[in-house]
């Protein structure tokens, strides 16, 4: 192994080591929100996130916000773990996303999202690729792991968007429906919610969010996985 996979295979260790801390030394003046989503599937437990939702960017661009998660699977001593920072611009569109992850092998995804072009870099301690497409009005990133993203309501209208995965970079077109309110189980009780999907490769995924835009619970119906925020 070369000096430079070496170091960049220790960098990655290093920072997946500091996970189980991120949301402690996330913790500043700035956060609006920080929630913990429990995921189920299929009724059962299988994971946790921790996220917080900060004003401004960490570029250390004043304007816009900031979403960070650590995920956890399994929820208790967890084998698996993601960690995310998610920039989003003034006007709530991503600017900016970083996502770690420890599957099988340790693997770094940055994507930017300029005016002109979208950029992709995977890190892996084998290498480095890249990829560009060229930019559009509005996307949204999507996982079908980590839940942060829809942390904030979205800002856009319904209809047609870009999606672009946060693990593989890839990117896709996604439709979004608006709902309006409507009464779902959150836990043991029923709520009034604001309804949202989102379709984006054959798959739905639906959002409910309070009156204050915040994530209270997703479902993808297709893999029988829900995510609750804790009480």
């Amino acid at each position: 192994m070369s000096m430079r996979r070496r170091s960049e295979t220790a960098a990655l260790a290093a920072l997946l080591a500091c996970a189980p801390v991120l949301t402690e030394t996330l913790a500043a003046q700035h956060v609006v929100d920080r929630g913990t989503l429990l995921i189920t599937q299929q009724g059962e437990l299988v994971g946790r996130e921790d996220f917080v939702v900060e004003r401004g960017r960490r570029s250390g661009a004043p304007d816009g916000f900031t979403i960070a998660s650590v995920v956890s699977y399994p929820a208790e001593r967890p084998t698996r773990r993601l960690t995310s920072v998610l920039e989003f611009g003034p006007d709530s569109q991503p600017a900016a996303t970083r996502v770690d992850a420890e599957d099988g092998e340790l693997r770094r995804v940055l994507i930017r999202l300029g005016p002109r072009r979208v950029t992709v870099r995977v890190v892996t301690p084998t290498g480095e690729a890249a990829r560009e497409y060229p930019s559009a009005p509005r996307h949204l990133v999507l996982d079908d792991s980590l839940f942060a993203p829809h942390a904030v309501a979205l800002p856009a209208p319904a209809g047609p968007v870009h999606s672009i995965t946060l693990r593989e970079g890839v990117r896709g077109s996604a439709e979004v429906t608006d709902h309006g309110s409507d009464a779902t189980a959150v836990g043991a009780t029923q709520r009034t919610l604001h309804h949202v999907s989102v379709t984006a490769g054959g798959e739905r995924r639906d959002l409910w969010y309070d009156e204050r835009g915040r994530l209270v619970k997703l479902a993808i119906p297709g893999r029988g996985l829900t995510a609750v925020r804790s009480p």
